[in-house]
């Protein structure tokens, strides 16, 4: 067996830390070239349009409780064509008839609403036609939905991501916003590189209540293909399998298991109340071509802390006397055999999703320095977006019955670090829940911050038992000396790019998906020194960013690659 594999991991996996690029090793993730920088975007639109909007904006919390039930879905809904306006660092792209709609669920009830853009045809705005634009009004910290999605791209796992814009619509100032990819068809070629010309009728939007992976709660999911909108038979199949199983294995033929796990760790880490454990919604299934169901989450506003004191007394009417030591047991608001099986009967491998998230993201040591690089960057614009216009409004507030986000520099500061149980700040909530995580479980706190520190150094996250990442010999009888990777069961790769340096110096890639040895014959020219990509090696030895597989340098104001021998 390989064994003790060093990971050098350059398929282009690279988090928003690190400038974000796409899973694919061909093309750049969406928003990776705006680290460090925010971007303006224009919308036009028809005067008698823009009112339209206005008026069809007046929504408050009694109106989607009482006429639609929290419904949002049932909520009426704007929609038309605009003119878009992307400016950065002096240059513009202009993107005309632009689908434009309103957009987001309960968050509609606020007094600053979020949007939905769908490009025309083949216009592409960072290889992304469908645009979320949201400014999280309740999260002062205009933080944590980029550090969730953050650390779910540095977790391997498919997820959105975001980037921070100003917004202008028809010249008015709405402050600053989001700018996410949404999770369409489209994305899921782009994610999981896939043929352009590929049809894809196997995404469910499951952002109704309730969605709790059973036969009975199928049509809470939605297939995101308006030209398959009633094609549910996959859906219907893979949840009535679900709710049969009695086993991680039964559940291993229908889903992803182990990333559902990882998810659930996730979401009880960040006391999500907003996804499955709590709601059973916000995320998304996909079935890929190999029949199993992955799953993808969505809309991170409501997590680390926000918001999570109110929904656990007001909407669960449960009690808590400190909201950062919930325990997993007390989060289903409904039960669910999957969530049964998987998590509650042997909470082993939860367990073991934990240990890996705290060292390799999860802890003060980790987010603290992101937080304050974030921070650093958007306080001017935070402070921009909640100061009141000559008039006396606030930027980007249409919703004049919604539930005011008015606050100050001051609340801005407060809601990183703040103890009040009603608001509790961002770093408060990582380091209490990172503490209570520990303590509940079983970890040596300190312990976790080592390894946690070692990672950081390697990108190597070093688990107790194999974790089958890499290669693994396969028994061959073939011996080539033109490719020694056939010994192992593997082919020579066609090109000369190394992913990865095993322990025995052997160097790796990847070729239609698979592993494959590098050509020691047709590669003895091209012998790299750190991995190939746009970024040139360091010169030095300083990491930067560690993720799991790769190490980041900076030199010359510019990301370069750490090299082999570092």
């Amino acid at each position: 067996m390989i064994k003790s594999i060093i990971l050098i991991f350059v398929l282009l996996i690279y988090t928003i830390y690190c400038k974000d690029i796409n899973f694919s090793t061909n093309e750049k993730n969406v928003f990776r070239e705006l680290e460090g920088k925010v971007p303006t975007l224009k919308i036009d639109i028809d005067e008698a349009e823009y009112q339209n909007l206005i008026d069809i904006s007046q929504i408050d919390m009694e109106k989607l409780v009482v006429e639609c039930n929290l419904d949002a879905s049932l909520l009426p809904s704007f929609e038309t064509k605009v003119t878009l306006t992307y400016e950065q660092d002096g240059e513009k792209k202009i993107f005309k008839k632009v689908e434009f709609k309103t957009g987001g669920n309960w968050s509609r009830s606020n007094d600053r609403v979020g949007f939905n853009l769908k490009l025309n045809k083949n216009d592409r705005l960072f290889n992304t036609k469908n645009i979320k634009l949201r400014p999280d009004t309740t999260d002062f910290t205009s933080m944590r939905t980029k550090i969730a999605m953050e650390l779910l791209y540095k977790w391997n796992l498919p997820s959105p991501h975001s980037t921070y814009i100003e917004l202008y619509i028809n010249d008015k100032y709405f402050g600053l916003y989001y700018l996410e990819d949404g999770v369409k068809p489209n994305w899921i070629k782009n994610m999981y590189e896939l043929p352009k010309d590929e049809e894809i009728t196997t995404l469910f939007n499951c952002k109704k209540d309730g969605a709790l992976m059973n036969l009975e709660t199928a049509n809470h999911c939605f297939n995101s293909n308006d030209d398959y909108a009633n094609y549910t038979q996959p859906i219907d199949e893979a949840f009535g399998a679900i709710e049969k199983a009695t086993s991680i294995e039964d559940l291993k033929k229908v889903i992803n298991i182990d990333q559902f796990i990882k998810n659930i760790a996730i979401e009880f880490l960040f006391g999500s109340y907003d996804h499955f454990i709590v709601h059973a919604h916000n995320y998304l299934l996909y079935k890929k071509a190999d029949g199993i169901w992955d799953m993808i989450l969505v809309d991170f506003d409501n997590e680390l802390g926000n918001g999570l004191l109110s929904s656990w007394s007001f909407v669960l009417n449960r009690t808590a006397d400190d909201i950062t030591k919930i325990k997993l047991e007390e989060m289903p608001k409904e039960e669910s055999n999957i969530f049964n099986v998987a998590i509650l009967q042997d909470q082993t491998l939860f367990k073991k999703a934990l240990h890996e998230l705290l060292v390799t993201g999860f802890n003060p040591d980790f987010t603290f320095p992101r937080i304050e690089e974030i921070k650093k960057l958007i306080t001017p614009y935070v402070e921009k977006s909640i100061t009141p216009n000559e008039d006396g409004s606030y930027p980007g507030v249409i919703n004049l019955i919604g539930s005011p986000s008015v606050h100050t520099l001051k609340d801005f500061e407060d809601s990183f670090t703040s103890e009040d149980q009603m608001k509790i700040g961002l770093k408060t909530w990582i380091q209490k829940r990172f503490e209570f995580t520990c303590e509940t479980y079983g970890f040596d706190k300190d312990e976790i911050l080592k390894e946690a520190a070692e990672y950081r150094k390697t990108g190597v996250f070093k688990s107790n038992e194999n974790t089958n990442i890499g290669p693994q010999e396969k028994p061959k009888d073939v011996e080539d000396d033109k490719c020694w990777s056939k010994a192992l069961g593997y082919e020579c790769c066609d090109s000369c790019n190394v992913v990865f340096i095993d322990d025995k110096k052997q160097k790796w890639g990847s070729m239609n998906k698979q592993w494959c040895g590098i050509d020691k014959v047709k590669c003895a020219n091209e012998i790299l020194d750190c991995p190939k990509t746009a970024y040139p090696c360091c010169s030095h030895c300083n990491v930067s960013i560690s993720e799991e597989y790769i190490r980041w340098g900076i030199e010359n104001g510019d990301w370069c690659m750490i090299n082999f021998s570092c």
